[in-house]
C-alpha cells in the first residue's frame, strides 16, 4: 500500500542527516560590524527563502552578513574553522562580487569539503535598478 505523500516527506526528513548550513549576504553600506544592519527587511529574499527552507528540512542553519571589514570577515572565517558548515551559501550584489569571491575561496582554502553555492545581481549602473539572483 503507497504511503501518502506527507507521510513520504516525514520520513524522508527523519533520515536525513541534518547539515550545517551558513548563508552569508553581502552589504556595502553597513551600520557597524556588530551589527551590520538597520533592519532585517535590508537582505533580499534569494538567500532567506534558501536559509528557510534549508531550516525547514531540519538543517543547522546560520545567516552572516558579510561587510568591507577585516573584522566582519574574520568573524565568518572563524566560524566556518570552528563549525564546519557542509554547506556555504552566498549572494551578492555586483559591486560586491569580488569580496564575496574572496571569501569563498578563503572557506574552500579551510575546508576544501565545503560545497559553495554563489548568487549575485546584475544592476543597471544608471537607473540604480539590479537584479538579485541567489543559487543554491
Amino acid at each position: 500500500m503507497a504511503r501518502a505523500p506527507e507521510m513520504n516527506n516525514r520520513v524522508r526528513k527523519k533520515a536525513v542527516k541534518p547539515l550545517t548550513v551558513f548563508c552569508v549576504y553581502s552589504l556595502e553600506d553597513y551600520v557597524s560590524v556588530e551589527r551590520p544592519l538597520a533592519s532585517f527587511s535590508q537582505i533580499f529574499f534569494g538567500i532567506s527563502f534558501i536559509a528557510s527552507v534549508c531550516k525547514q528540512a531540519v538543517h543547522d542553519v546560520r545567516l552572516f552578513v558579510a561587510v568591507p571589514n577585516p573584522e566582519s570577515i574574520q568573524h565568518l572565517l572563524d566560524a566556518i574553522k570552528k563549525d564546519r558548515p557542509r554547506v556555504l551559501a552566498l549572494t551578492a550584489v555586483t559591486s560586491q562580487y569580488p569580496l564575496i569571491g574572496r571569501i569563498a575561496a578563503r572557506a574552500k582554502a579551510i575546508d576544501s569539503d565545503i560545497t559553495g553555492h554563489i548568487g549575485w545581481a546584475l544592476c543597471n549602473a544608471q537607473s540604480g535598478s539590479g537584479h538579485q539572483a541567489t543559487v543554491l
